[in-house]
């Protein structure tokens, strides 16, 4: 039951988190919440399929690279990756693609729901400083989402 909520508090489609971890400024595994610097969120793949850009779908990979991408803050952690599987498929149309994910910017570290919520601060707020500030971000990034 638990881990079913979580899966759905994430809400990641075609994938589920196997490990949560709370790590301290020095990278290192902390059970204290004082010490938490950054949550990052292992995920797995539950689809049994790959797909190309192009939508054709297949059994197998080519390659896999594991990534770190910046997700929404979690209530007093400001500093909340997923780290996800991405897949390449070898397409007999494209090439070797890389699998589009829905809930990540293309060809950037951060989900679509981030930059949706720095967006929306951006129209609120006139400080792109403060945005950056507020969500832990570099100020380049939240101009570039802007």
């Amino acid at each position: 039951m638990q881990e079913e909520s979580i899966t759905r508090f994430i809400g990641i489609p075609d994938y589920k988190p196997v490990k949560i971890y709370f790590l301290d400024k020095h990278e290192n595994e902390t059970d204290s919440d004082l010490e938490v610097e950054k949550v990052v969120i292992q995920l797995a793949r539950v689809t049994e399929y790959y797909t190309c850009e192009c939508g054709r779908r297949f059994d197998s990979y080519y390659d896999m690279r594991e990534q770190f991408v910046r997700d929404l803050p979690w209530g007093a952690w400001n500093k909340v990756y997923l780290f996800i599987p991405r897949f390449r498929v070898n397409c007999c149309c494209c090439g070797i693609k890389t699998e589009h994910l829905e809930y990540l910017v293309r060809n950037c570290t951060y989900t679509k729901r981030l930059a949706d919520i720095v967006e929306f601060a951006c129209d609120e707020v006139r400080s792109i400083t403060a945005i950056a500030d507020s969500f832990n971000l570099g100020w380049d990034t939240v101009k570039r989402i802007d």
